[in-house]
């Protein structure tokens, strides 16, 4: 049976040596992508408050402070808390919000989160999402594009901790269970491809909003 991985497995060599995949500057070069995704969400959604679901070390979270966001963030990697570049980063499970029930945040979101965690845990997170969400909710996602390869790691190019990879169709169905009541759904295609032992890969980026716009 396909199990999680634990917390303690993104350690320092995850992030920065060659459990990870984040190339030769480690999770360091991710720092200008990250940063133009916490100005895109800030340009969308103008939040005054924000939640990041698996935050890591909290590039997004960094940014989105600079441009005066009360921006929050949890990981249940105790090192990418312990490390982090905020000290507005906690400790806590993708299942179970470390937030005292009530609490709102105009934005909750994630990038590159849920691939690493089972269906079932997929469901609990979405759900947890709902109930925090005040205004929006975005998720990018590492996709299957052509079908559901489902356990990435049999894949020998694919980053082991990828362990929910499927279709945006399949996606979009969990998006739309644990959609909150009278909000829609944006579902956006990356054009990043990518090729992993022959299966086709890209980015789906999926807004759960009030209501409907056009474009980011």
């Amino acid at each position: 049976m396909k199990k999680a991985f634990e917390p303690e497995y993104f350690d320092h060599d995850y992030f920065f040596g060659p459990k990870g995949q984040f190339g030769g500057n480690g999770y360091e070069g991710s720092k200008d992508t990250a940063y133009e995704m916490a100005e895109t969400l800030h340009h969308l959604c103008k939040p005054k408050t924000s939640l990041e679901i698996g935050c890591a070390l909290g590039f997004m979270v960094q940014r989105l402070q600079e441009l005066g966001v009360d921006a929050h963030g949890f990981d249940h990697s105790e090192y990418a808390v312990a490390n982090g570049f905020v000290g507005s980063l906690s400790t806590g499970s993708a299942e179970k919000f470390p937030y005292h029930e009530g609490r709102k945040f105009d934005l909750v979101y994630s990038s590159d989160l849920m691939e690493h965690i089972l269906p079932e845990q997929i469901d609990a997170c979405l759900a947890e999402c709902s109930k925090f969400a005040g205004e929006w909710i975005v998720h990018w996602v590492s996709t299957a594009f052509e079908k559901d390869i489902g356990d990435g790691t049999k894949l020998a190019g694919m980053d082991k901790t990828h362990i929910s990879m499927y279709t945006p169709e399949w996606w979009f169905k969990k998006m739309r269970q644990f959609c909150p009541d009278k909000w829609v759904i944006t579902e956006i295609f990356g054009n990043d491809f990518i090729y992993v032992d022959e299966e086709k890969f890209n980015t789906t980026i999926y807004i759960l909003s009030k209501e409907r716009f056009i474009k980011l």
